[in-house]
């Protein structure tokens, strides 16, 4: 008993010291944790800082796309026909006619196998290629992603045969009377205009009821 009295002293030196310490290291981690909380507070609000005084850059409206790049199977624009080349597909223009609109716009064009068609722009003509415009003496086409045109073949006296649009009657210009000329020649261009006619009132029929 007299022994635990005389440790008491030391033991109760111990015990404070101990406190002491856990004390100490309990306030050195609230110190660090506070000194933490304020560093990450002050990185924040320097980047915010930095954020709203950066210049807005400036954005050139023309560079934009809004409503995507045209594609590579864009028709290319029809300029003036009489600076455009020749086709030399084996096509033959019988006729033109004009519908109520120019997408409306039809043309008499006969193929390679001789068989005379009707077709409308943005159609597909034999040869690979499209039409794309309707006028008085040609028709303007597209092959290849380039614009040629086809004209009316020169008849026997070196006229071009034309057609009226569809709301008037088909015409054509008739051959000038050739002191030399055969009476098979004639024969030839009449035939040629009644089937030129028979096609083209078939036309308007189909232009009427759509």
């Amino acid at each position: 008993m007299e022994k635990l009295l005389n440790a008491m002293p030391v033991l109760t030196s111990l015990i404070l010291g101990l406190l002491v310490a856990i004390g100490l290291a309990w306030q050195g981690m609230g110190l660090r944790d506070e000194m933490s909380v304020n560093t990450h507070g002050a990185q924040q609000q320097t980047r915010t800082q930095q954020t709203d005084s950066a210049p807005a850059q400036a954005v050139d409206l023309k560079e934009l796309t809004f409503f995507g790049e045209p594609g590579d199977n864009a028709a290319p624009q029809v300029t003036d026909a009489e600076d455009l080349p020749e086709t030399n597909l084996q096509l033959v223009l019988r006729g033109v006619m004009a519908g109520d609109t120019e997408e409306r716009d039809s043309a008499l064009v006969e193929g390679p196998d001789g068989e005379t068609e009707v077709y409308r722009v943005s159609e597909s003509l034999p040869g690979d290629a499209v039409l794309r415009k309707v006028h008085r003496k040609r028709i303007v086409i597209e092959r290849g992603g380039a614009l040629e045109t086809l004209s009316f073949p020169e008849n026997e006296t070196g006229d071009s045969v034309t057609v009226a649009n569809a709301n008037s009657r088909s015409s054509q210009s008739r051959p000038e009377p050739d002191a030399s000329g055969s009476s098979s020649r004639n024969r030839k261009f009449q035939g040629r205009e009644k089937d030129v006619r028979e096609r083209l009132n078939k036309l308007r029929e189909r232009l009427s009821d759509n």
